[in-house]
């Protein structure tokens, strides 16, 4: 069985009619990823399996999420990517 976990989305997050539901979910899937290092490193792969949606739709997405300046996302180098939560 796998571990269960829960993800915290808030309530303004929730209520932005501007915001895809795929997005607010990816958001809350985003928060949960960073709690320990304050930012998160998964791959679109890896995001993509959580929230099931393709990689390509990860990526319209975080971008979506950016556009919104709710996430703020710096290249380290070609294979290390953080994405931190905006406060």
């Amino acid at each position: 069985m796998e571990k269960e976990y829960y993800i915290n989305i808030p309530s303004q997050i929730i209520e932005n009619k501007n915001l895809s539901s795929s997005s607010k979910l990816l958001y809350g899937e985003l928060i949960r990823l960073s709690t320990k290092e304050g930012y998160c490193f998964a791959s679109n792969k890896y995001l993509g399996e959580l929230v099931n949606k393709k990689e390509r739709t990860i990526q319209k997405l975080l971008k979506e999420l950016k556009e919104s300046n709710l996430i703020k996302i710096y290249i380290e180098n070609i294979n290390q990517r953080k994405i931190y939560i905006q406060n």
